[in-house]
């Protein structure tokens, strides 16, 4: 299943990725790709100043949508 999702994401014109906040600073069970193969990250709440730090010296812009 990861490899399918590697594909997809290589493949892809744009990349934008959706995740919720309490995801940042977690390790997963799989790694898909990082952070600075996105564009822009969408989350639900504020990120803490160490992760956004990692975001903004990737160039990965943030958004933070309101809940």
């Amino acid at each position: 299943m990861v490899q399918t999702k590697r594909l997809i994401v290589k493949g892809a014109e744009r990349r934008v990725l959706l995740v919720d906040h309490t995801k940042f600073g977690r390790p997963g069970l799989h790694f898909l790709t990082g952070l600075e193969t996105f564009s822009a990250v969408l989350t639900g709440d504020e990120l803490d100043t160490a992760q956004r730090a990692v975001l903004t010296e990737k160039g990965v812009s943030l958004h933070c949508i309101a809940t």
